[in-house]
């Protein structure tokens, strides 16, 4: 009787503190934060509820504010002489009369897979409105974006304050139920296998359109092998970029080898320097890529980098220093990042490297980006030192611009969504920053710094917006930096946003430690109140597990 009558008032107990394992899953001390709620909500279905406490509202949160993101994975605009491709459009229309419409383009890397995926924005967006979201799949990194992780970006894309849930089943349900209720065209560029796409097709409401290096196995797709352009279809590609060059276009379109990224390359480099005669710089090219060799199976991928080494070799040198100092950038990225990270203070370098075609602009998003190929290239150039300061620079651009998140959403509302946004276009970005301090927060002092603020402003976003096991990483390398910097406010911090995600994540053991600890910390260092939240999660689990008794002695323990 004794018993029951301890865990009626544990209860009732937990009841009256609020639920805080809820309110406060990031496990932060101190003045509590406001959850923002910009909005009202919509239903989405029941079957799509999740009993972790990330994800326990069955309601999508729909912004009833302007800032709809309409930026936000917006794809690039048609290259300006798109050429040829006619009879592959022709083909792909009359293969895809009936729904499902999954299309899969295939081919060497500047074949222009990407721009056919664009080109075909226009022929279905008749049928499914011109909602198109451009996901950048980022197939060529050893660490490319889970299926999960798209699904997260894409369910925030439009409900950007949705709570997520942590199992990837009713992750994937929540996914499909979002764009269930929407009709457009989704690419999948850079695709690095098939696993990375499979379980992302939408329903019929949506055309899925994914480009990679090797075919994709998904159940009714379209498979398109896309091959070099015909001799007469690059001959005129090519006199579009560069009409003076008609002399030896022969000759430059057989380097080429009928790939439009190298045509575009050549055709832009031969126009800025004009005033050469087409001999002499065909000539030059030739010289090139004799440099390489004269391997028959590497052909296709020669002529892209004899097109690339040539461009760089007649870049101003500043504008060469900026380019290698691209390559640290994971994804797409703004000419504010650029103008500190890679010290162009006016834009100079970056904009003529976008006038050389050696760097791509998105108007549409207003950011630019690196071609994979371009960034193989010049990656090596990069000397270690000089990879390390801009590294550094980078980690400490996105640190404050993950603080300025963090202050948007402090003051919720329209300002909030605000926060969010930036974060979903940032996301890569600021996980690549937090990555380096992470990496040399062991030796480096500064690092540390970083890696722990990195933590402090980012814990309620990364909540909401990444894996839990993601979450798990940062907070624990956020921990080891604190501990590292003797900052006890940090490590109180860390050690409950770390046992909220441990909850999450289902490691009772490794929560109950990690919750402990914080109890000790918090309650020698004074805080009352990461005391009372530490004892809480624990009394959580604890009841969960049937450990009544250890239970109730946390409950003694928060009210003494």
């Amino acid at each position: 009787m004794t018993t029951i009558i301890s865990l009626i008032i544990v209860i009732v107990f937990l009841a009256i503190l609020g639920k805080v394992f809820i309110k406060d899953s990031s496990g932060s001390s101190g003045k509590k934060k406001k959850a923002p709620d910009p909005g009202n909500t919509s239903p989405v279905s029941e079957d799509v509820e999740d009993k972790n406490p990330e994800s326990s509202n069955k309601n999508l949160k729909t912004a009833e504010i302007n800032i709809k993101g309409s930026n936000l994975f917006h794809p690039p605009s048609e290259p300006a002489f798109f050429t040829g491709r006619k009879e592959t459009q022709t083909k792909i229309m009359a293969r895809t009369t009936t729904r499902p419409i999954i299309i899969g383009i295939s081919g060497h890397p500047g074949v222009g897979k990407t721009c056919l995926a664009i080109s075909l924005i226009n022929k279905y967006s008749p049928q499914f409105t011109n909602n198109c979201l451009f996901m950048d799949m980022q197939g060529d990194r050893k660490d490319p974006p889970s299926a999960e992780d798209i699904m997260r970006r894409i369910i925030l894309r439009y409900h950007p304050t949705q709570p997520l849930p942590s199992d990837n089943k009713k992750l994937a349900k929540l996914y499909r139920v979002v764009l269930k209720s929407q009709k457009g065209i989704l690419i999948l560029d850079n695709v690095s296998e098939t696993k990375q796409v499979k379980a992302l097709a939408p329903p019929n409401s949506w055309v899925m359109i994914v480009t990679s290096r090797k075919p994709v196995k998904i159940t009714k797709i379209v498979a398109i092998e896309l091959e070099p352009m015909e001799t007469l279809e690059s001959h005129t590609l090519l006199t579009r970029w560069a009409p003076k060059i008609s002399p030896t276009i022969k000759e430059v379109s057989f380097i080429c080898k009928g790939l439009p990224m190298a045509l575009e390359l050549v055709g832009k480099l031969y126009t800025i320097n004009s005033s050469m005669t087409p001999d002499y710089f065909t000539k030059r090219f030739v010289e090139v890529r004799k440099s390489f060799g004269d391997n028959e199976k590497s052909d296709f991928i020669t002529g892209i980098r004899a097109a690339i080494s040539l461009s760089y070799n007649m870049l101003p040198d500043q504008t060469a220093q900026v380019l290698k100092r691209l390559s640290v950038f994971p994804a797409s990225f703004t000419a504010n990042a650029v103008s500190f990270i890679c010290e162009d203070p006016k834009g100079l370098s970056l904009t003529g490297l976008e006038k050389y075609g050696l760097v791509q602009y998105n108007p549409n998003t207003a950011r630019y980006y690196l071609h994979n190929l371009v960034k193989s290239f010049v990656k090596p150039l990069l000397g270690p030192g000089e990879r390390n300061m801009t590294e550094k620079r980078l980690a400490t651009e996105f640190m404050n611009v993950l603080e300025n998140t963090h202050n948007h959403i402090e003051k919720g509302g329209k300002e909030a969504v605000k926060g969010f946004r930036l974060f979903d276009m940032e996301i890569e970005n600021i996980k690549a920053g937090m990555e380096w301090s992470k990496k040399y927060s062991k030796k480096d002092k500064e690092a540390a710094q970083i890696c722990s603020a990195y933590i402090e402003n980012g814990a309620t976003l990364i909540s909401k917006r990444l894996s839990p096991s993601e979450c798990i990483q940062w907070f624990e390398a956020g921990l080891t930096s604190a501990k590292q910097l003797e900052d006890k406010e940090a490590e109180r911090k860390h050690l409950l946003s770390l046992g909220s995600q441990y909850v999450l994540s289902g490691k009772v053991q490794e929560a109950t430690n990690i919750l402990q600890n914080a109890v000790t910390l918090c309650k020698k260092e004074g805080d009352d109140e990461g005391q009372r939240t530490a004892l809480q999660h624990l009394i959580r689990l604890n009841l969960q597990g049937n450990n009544h008794a250890l239970a109730i002695n946390c409950l003694e323990e928060s009210i003494e």
